[in-house]
């Protein structure tokens, strides 16, 4: 499987409590309003983003922005 199938999201939702959990938007939007932010704001480039590690890639530490994440099991409106 490739692991954007939606099995793979349906199997991550239900190993983290079922529920409201929703993994594949969670990412989403950490993605596009969190690592993507980091790089219009020049604190990444587009080439670092692609070679470092995920992780270090990935993450965006900030004060000041954040993302609406869909971790809970009991609400369906996620938190920021």
């Amino acid at each position: 499987r490739r692991a954007y199938d939606t099995g793979v999201f349906t199997a991550l939702n239900a190993a983290n409590g079922g529920g409201y959990v929703d993994v594949r938007r969670s990412w989403n939007n950490y993605i596009r309003e969190c690592t993507l932010t980091k790089v219009d704001l020049n604190l990444m480039s587009l080439d670092e983003l692609m070679n470092r590690s995920t992780d270090s890639a990935l993450r965006f530490n900030s004060q000041l922005y954040g993302t609406r994440l869909y971790l809970s099991t009991a609400n369906p409106d996620g938190a920021d």
